[in-house]
């Protein structure tokens, strides 16, 4: 089983979340299994989990987990050609594909939504948290299809027919996505796409 760390400040023990705790002490918030006995499919969905309800104040470091897992060669892109793998990235439509080059052979998930958009606004934070949560194994990335011109005809491009939408590609491939403010669902499809990459 993967050790599990979390970077809390000083006299921070008081942040974390109940979900938190229980990971820091080896056992899945959402079952009663220790860590040690599930699967590592099954350990990577149920740390996830945890980050996305931990409060924003405590990382809980997901990579300790799918890092231990094989890495095929050539999955992850020189960090050199990415920015800052712990933050989503903003995109107009003319930096869509000079994006998906650059993060040629890893995951990236983007975010369709526009100012207005009230589930997406609800999304927000959590897409942020799971940014956090699989630094250098996912890169995340948001795309406002609620201006004229460029960026509506892009919506349309995609097929974006609901909002949020958000898009799961490897290698400029469309692999998957999720519709609407649904979080559970958006982390699992995440999860499950690490997995199927990473063994």
């Amino acid at each position: 089983c993967s050790t599990l760390s979390f970077h809390t400040p000083p006299h921070s023990a008081n942040m974390l979340s109940p979900a938190a705790s229980q990971v820091m002490a080896g056992r899945c918030p959402s079952g009663s299994k220790p860590l040690s006995q599930m699967t590592p499919r099954t350990r990577l969905s149920c740390v996830a989990f945890s980050a996305v309800i931990t409060t924003p104040r405590v990382a809980v470091d997901v990579a300790a987990v799918v890092n231990s897992l094989p890495v095929p060669k050539g999955f992850q892109a020189s960090p050199s050609q990415l920015p800052n793998p712990a933050k989503p990235i903003s995109l107009a439509p003319w930096e869509f594909d000079s994006f998906m080059e650059a993060a040629a052979g890893q995951l990236v998930v983007v975010d369709y939504y526009t100012d207005w958009c009230g589930p997406c606004k609800l999304m927000e934070k959590e897409f942020e948290k799971l940014a956090r949560a699989f630094p250098g194994s996912v890169q995340f990335a948001k795309l406002n299809v609620g201006l004229p011109g460029a960026h509506a005809d892009f919506a349309t491009h995609k097929k974006i027919r609901t909002l949020p939408t958000f898009q799961l590609y490897r290698n400029g491939k469309q692999l998957d996505q999720v519709t609407g403010a649904k979080p559970l669902q958006l982390r699992q499809m995440i999860c499950d796409a690490v997995f199927k990459f990473r063994k």
